[in-house]
């Protein structure tokens, strides 16, 4: 512990304040010299953070920020505290190969004859919501045809 305090005095005592003068000085310049100098138009940090731009970025944040914390209210409201991210494409550590010895042929209609019906497919939205008042899931693609 005492080997830490001699050596944080040591580093960072009093006479730091002389190496600023002598070292640091030429690379920065004072509040008065900024003062003094006429290309300076202000120094004041307060008016740079008062501005219309800085206002408008400030606003624009405050309203993201709202609305991701708004969708996330309402994804584990609508789907449970248990929500997760699904991402849209695998990305698994390792990509889906298929084994070697698998095989695929095309379908022959002449060889499998199946009833006549009508199969109605649904495709899952996830858990993306969309809407900026009332966020809703995507509305789901569904295809009917016959077989």
């Amino acid at each position: 512990v005492w080997t830490f305090r001699i050596l944080v005095w040591t580093c960072l005592g009093p006479w730091m304040k002389l190496v600023d003068i002598m070292y640091i000085h030429q690379y920065y310049r004072t509040t008065e010299e900024l003062m003094s100098d006429p290309t300076v138009k202000d120094t004041n940090l307060e008016s740079v953070l008062t501005s219309n731009v800085v206002q408008t970025m400030v606003s624009n944040a405050r309203l993201a920020s709202e609305e991701a914390l708004k969708l996330k209210d309402m994804r584990e409201a609508q789907f449970g505290k248990l929500s997760q991210l699904v991402p849209p494409v695998d990305k698994s550590l390792r990509p889906y190969i298929p084994l070697p010895d698998s095989t695929a042929e095309p379908y022959d209609s002449n060889k499998h004859t199946l009833p006549k019906m009508s199969i109605k497919w649904e495709q899952a939205s996830g858990q993306k919501l969309e809407g900026i008042m009332l966020p809703m899931p995507k509305c789901s693609d569904v295809v009917t045809f016959e077989m």
